[in-house]
């Protein structure tokens, strides 16, 4: 599988799709160049179409290659966890072990859906660094979705070697408390996707273009949001061991998710033109060299 790709690929995201009652599991090649190994296109879970993809016996966990795990529920909703690049790892190093919990709950535009974005910063060096970075999941299995998280990642890591862990909604307290009773925790005050969210909506966009570009800016707050973590330093080391709260930084006044979304009031609201803005979104990520290997 390691064909090279067409151009219009190589900036995109990659995109799973379920269909639990046929058994199917596709991926469409929404691609970012620098997961090199990962150009998976499509396949199926009944004729195991590649020696790559792997899962056990509850069909919970696909391993693709050594790039790319992937979670998936029992009711067919999937969550993609990339392994951290070594500018993610450099960047938290120096706060030890810890576990970043975003949830940004209720401000899709399918209000059904919440958008969960989980990090794990591990500072040992012989285990690899993972990201869940984009699940949109349906309110109702969401405890059930990040407690199967967790277990992944307890049974992968000591939960003891974690020293904290930052959320942004109380409601995911319990979850974690009861997983790393040992460590610190922080609530996070950002409201940085509710605000691209309310961004949007003052934009007069069909609905097919508005959940694509809400999807495309999510995935952009997803990983910045790591960054609000390193911005975060001093209070995250004066905290103790109380429930403390940081706010989201002066970086994010910088993003190009902004002067992307500021283009928007100079589109003419056309395909091809709102399809621009998304791509230029993706390459500037892809740029970054945020998801290097």
């Amino acid at each position: 599988i390691d064909h090279p790709l067409e151009e219009k690929w190589k900036y995109s995201f990659v995109k799973f799709l379920c269909d639990l009652p046929n058994s199917s599991f596709s991926f469409e090649i929404n691609y970012i160049d620098r997961l090199s190994k990962l150009v998976l296109t499509r396949t199926n879970l009944h004729h195991n179409c590649f020696e790559s993809l792997t899962y056990n016996k509850n069909g919970e966990l696909q391993l693709i290659s050594k790039s790319l795990r992937v979670i998936r529920s029992r009711t067919g909703h999937v969550l993609a966890l990339y392994r951290q690049s070594d500018r993610q790892r450099k960047l938290y190093q120096r706060h030890g072990n810890v576990l970043v919990v975003h949830l940004h709950h209720g401000c899709s535009f399918n209000s059904k859906k919440t958008l969960l974005a989980i990090s794990v910063i591990n500072n040992d060096s012989s285990i690899d660094y993972y990201t869940v970075c984009l699940a949109t999941l349906p309110d109702r299995i969401l405890s059930s979705v990040i407690a199967n998280c967790f277990k992944i990642f307890t049974v992968l890591n000591d939960p003891s070697s974690v020293k904290s862990v930052i959320v942004n909604h109380e409601q995911l307290l319990p979850i974690v408390w009861k997983v790393f009773p040992e460590a610190d925790t922080l609530l996070s005050k950002s409201l940085m996707l509710q605000k691209v969210s309310t961004e949007l909506s003052r934009h007069n966009l069909n609905s097919d273009l508005r959940e694509k570009l809400y999807n495309t800016f999510a995935v952009c707050c997803s990983t910045s949001s790591e960054h609000e973590f390193g911005h975060a330093e001093d209070y995250l080391l004066s905290a103790g061991g109380e429930l403390g709260s940081y706010f989201e930084t002066k970086w994010f006044g910088q993003t190009d998710i902004w002067r992307a979304i500021d283009n928007l009031r100079r589109l003419n609201k056309e395909v091809d033109a709102v399809e621009k803005v998304i791509l230029n979104v993706n390459r500037k990520i892809a740029q970054s060299g945020y998801f290097e290997n």
